[in-house]
């Protein structure tokens, strides 16, 4: 029922913008084409907005994916965001064994009266480039 009144919704939209061309057509040579993208985007603004309001945000990304503006379903992003996580925790955890310690960066930490609790940023800070000519030979 609700896929049947956006369907409506949008065929409105639709014949609305093709009414709106056609009394334009003889007026202006400018082009209409981002109006009509506009208009749309508000539409789909608005039914999600009701969809999401009426029937819970579930029900909201089921209707997105079914326009295809929603690619992916919460799930996907947390796990996708979950195994970004674990690597930067490997990562971190490589730096440090692989610099921090050998380096004696806790020597840095004392000389500046602040203990991070990620080493790595204290070794990102201290190597990453700052500024663009940095590495650029005279």
């Amino acid at each position: 029922m609700l896929l049947l009144n956006i369907n409506k919704v949008i065929k409105k939209v639709e014949i609305q913008i093709d009414k709106n061309k056609r009394k334009s057509e003889g007026k202006s040579k400018r082009v209409k084409g981002p109006f009509y993208y506009k208009q749309l985007a508000d539409v789909v603004e608005s039914v999600t907005g009701a969809v999401t309001l009426a029937c819970g945000l579930n029900c909201a990304q089921d209707y997105l994916r079914n326009i295809s503006v929603l690619e992916y379903d919460q799930k996907f992003l947390m796990n996708e965001m979950q195994k970004l996580i674990d690597q930067q925790y490997a990562k971190t955890q490589q730096l440090e064994q692989d610099f921090y310690k050998p380096n004696k960066m806790c020597e840095i930490e004392k000389v500046i009266n602040y203990n991070f609790k990620c080493k790595a940023w204290l070794v990102e800070a201290l190597t990453h480039k700052s500024h663009p000519k940095e590495n650029q030979s005279s």
